[in-house]
């Protein structure tokens, strides 16, 4: 069960002592400035560097990049701040999106929503709505065959930037006792606060005037 049922922004520099969650932050007014497909390598290479140049260390357990928003299930390692990893990530792809564009100003909208992650079902449905995003939207039939995921990278063996979830990380890294129950169904029992993440998914659908998902018996 998700902490709060209400999304909320971290205070600026708190650092997370090995607390999971789920990132959600949008374009500026939902616009589709992700396209094409460029500018998503673009945001792979820098959630990398984020990484790898800038040494920001913390498992991206999944993502997705869609067209105008994006999703992270992430665990900050201790002494690291969610903040300042989203913050320098958007910084850097606005700026260069920017300057690729020739144009000035803000690209993203709100600063981010988390949620943070209580227990391990809470995880894996977070998990899975992340995988389905893409499939919801109705652009490809299957998660592994959004490029621009996790399910993406898992498929293909990539591990430059999404994090591989085994039972030690469990113990390690998540800071829970019990088994994985592994649950696969997509959106079933999501706290009331999805609500704004289903608003967001239903907006980058192309065409589509309405998604049927299963969301606690509403269709949404």
């Amino acid at each position: 069960y998700i902490a709060s049922m209400s999304s909320h922004n971290l205070p600026r520099g708190r650092t997370d002592q090995g607390l999971s969650y789920h990132v959600l932050s949008a374009v500026n007014r939902f616009a589709f400035e992700l396209q094409p497909d460029e500018m998503k390598k673009l945001f792979l290479s820098i959630i990398e560097e984020a990484k790898t140049k800038k040494g920001f260390k913390f498992k991206l357990w999944n993502f997705c990049i869609m067209d105008n928003h994006f999703h992270f299930l992430i665990t900050p390692e201790k002494g690291q701040s969610l903040s300042e990893i989203l913050k320098w990530i958007k910084m850097v792809f606005a700026i260069r999106w920017n300057k690729q564009h020739d144009k000035t100003g803000h690209f993203w909208g709100e600063r981010f929503y988390s949620w943070e992650i209580k227990d391990e079902k809470d995880f894996w449905n977070v998990y899975n709505y992340i995988d389905q995003n893409p499939v919801a939207a109705g652009l490809v039939q299957k998660p592994e065959q959004w490029q621009y995921s996790g399910a993406y990278h898992r498929e293909q063996g990539i591990t430059k930037i999404v994090s591989l979830v085994t039972d030690t990380a469990w113990r390690t890294d998540l800071k829970t006792s019990s088994e994985p129950t592994h649950v696969f169904f997509f959106l079933q029992d999501i706290p009331a606060a999805f609500a704004e993440c289903l608003t967001i998914v239903q907006k980058s659908c192309r065409g589509l005037s309405r998604i049927r998902l299963r969301y606690v018996g509403a269709t949404l």
